[in-house]
């Protein structure tokens, strides 16, 4: 259903659904990747602390993911940051769809050899 309205580019590409880290701007994004030690909620406190409440969460979203811009690595993980627009928020009867909106993602890169 989600896909009747979007535009024809969107339609294209994948829209991803599930909970991820979203901040307002690459900056917070890459500060979060640079502080997670395997709990994102001690990461996001500390970056909404140095910036302001709600700049840094967990949301569950759908979203277009655009190209990764900048890779965050710490001793032990690897982050990329990206921007995204979201298109809405899973619900159970679908997704809510919500006027786009862009943010940036602090997504897990899993660099285990196969």
């Amino acid at each position: 259903m989600l896909s009747l309205t979007l535009p024809a580019a969107a339609q294209a590409r994948d829209v991803e659904v599930g909970t991820a880290v979203i901040c307002d701007t690459q900056q917070q994004a890459e500060r979060v990747g640079a502080l997670m030690q395997g709990d994102a909620k001690v990461a996001l406190a500390a970056v909404n602390a140095e910036a302001y409440a709600s700049a840094c969460g967990l949301a569950n979203v759908a979203y277009l993911r655009g190209p990764t811009l900048a890779t965050v690595r710490t001793r032990d993980e690897t982050f990329e940051i990206a921007r995204v627009m979201v298109l809405g928020v899973p619900s159970e009867t679908g997704v809510q769809e919500m006027t786009p909106a862009f943010y940036f993602i602090v997504a897990k890169v899993d660099e285990r050899i196969a």
